[in-house]
């Protein structure tokens, strides 16, 4: 079973759905890419911007699991501000639950 720690320091989409499917019984892979939500302003510093799987937890809120590559320093506070834009858009066009953004770089 992958914890956290293996998850963060062995990055990867496969590790990722392995991870949430542990964590989660109700998790299915369900790809869908985003991109098409959002402008060069965002799409220069993000790409492969996707919904990587959702779940359906007992209280029978859906959650979804999104994931975008991020060609800039996850530091950088206007990156982070962007991070934000692109979480509140998804979450209005999908009008779900919750949702877990993962952000990762190289």
């Amino acid at each position: 079973m992958l914890n956290s720690d293996e998850l963060i320091n062995n990055f990867s989409q496969e590790n990722l759905k392995h991870f949430f499917r542990n964590k989660l019984q109700s998790f299915r892979v369900s790809e869908e890419s985003y991109e098409h939500l959002f402008t060069n302003n965002i799409l220069n510093n993000y790409d492969n911007i996707k919904e990587l799987g959702e779940a359906e937890l007992e209280n029978r809120e859906e959650i979804i699991v999104i994931t975008s590559h991020t060609l800039n320093n996850l530091t950088n506070k206007s990156g982070k501000r962007q991070q934000y834009d692109i979480a509140k858009k998804i979450l209005k066009e999908e009008n779900k639950d919750a949702a877990f953004f993962i952000f990762y770089d190289d």
